[in-house]
């Protein structure tokens, strides 16, 4: 199928140099999820796949705005080098809603994604609503865990099935360890029963967070998050 994309001119792939040419998952791929169809733009978790689309919960975000389909437009054709924030500018802002673009440049051990989930848990005053494919882990996992023992509600949605690339042993064990956290940290945790592709955070239903990272610690690939 690749093979097929790439003789019709669809499909094109960047040249990979240094070390990301010799050992794999050094970071610098892409994680990125958006279309652009004329001027309309979805973005968010949904790899537009058959698996994703049959058996997986998803949801992306479609949207008109002339400048927030710019700037997608300039990631798909200038992908950033570096970690970069796209903000609207306050001529455009829609029904009073103000965003920022995130995006990760894939380099390992840095985020402004992850940073940005970080900053919002320690600034929330009531709620913490968090969904995602994993379990939380890191600093991510111990912030959500005190602001819980703050006597904030917090909820992480995750799910018992999971990747199955990381949920075998030795892996499980980290799903194990975040379950029992439950039992004294002050965390809910809801388990759904169909499988989650989702990734999101909620804080005092005011401020939202999505895309395509799983903030899953510190990610090494490529990703892009709407901060509405």
């Amino acid at each position: 199928d690749i093979e097929k994309l790439q003789e019709a001119g669809i499909v094109d792939f960047p040249k990979v140099s240094g070390r990301q040419k010799y050992i794999p998952f050094t970071g610098g791929g892409n994680h990125r999820k958006f279309v652009i169809v004329d001027n309309t733009a979805w973005l968010g978790t949904s790899n537009l796949t058959d698996a994703d689309i049959s058996g997986m919960d998803n949801f992306m975000l479609r949207t008109q705005s002339e400048e927030f389909v710019s700037v997608l437009e300039d990631i798909f054709t200038n992908p950033p080098q570096q970690d970069t924030v796209y903000r609207s500018s306050q001529e455009h802002v829609t029904n009073g809603i103000d965003w920022e673009l995130l995006v990760d440049a894939g380099k390992p051990n840095h985020s402004i994604i992850y940073d940005r989930a970080l900053e919002m848990i320690e600034g929330a005053e009531e709620k913490i609503e968090f969904v995602t494919q994993y379990w939380p882990k890191g600093k991510l996992e111990q912030a959500l865990i005190k602001r819980a023992k703050e006597g904030l509600d917090v909820r992480v949605v995750i799910q018992t099935h999971g990747d199955h690339r990381l949920w075998r042993y030795p892996f499980k064990t980290g799903f194990q360890s975040f379950m029992r956290y439950q039992e004294y940290s002050g965390l809910e945790i809801l388990l759904p029963k169909k499988s989650t592709h989702t990734k999101g955070l909620v804080v005092d239903g005011k401020m939202a967070l999505f895309g395509s990272n799983d903030l899953f610690d510190l990610s090494k690939i490529s990703s892009l998050f709407c901060n509405l």
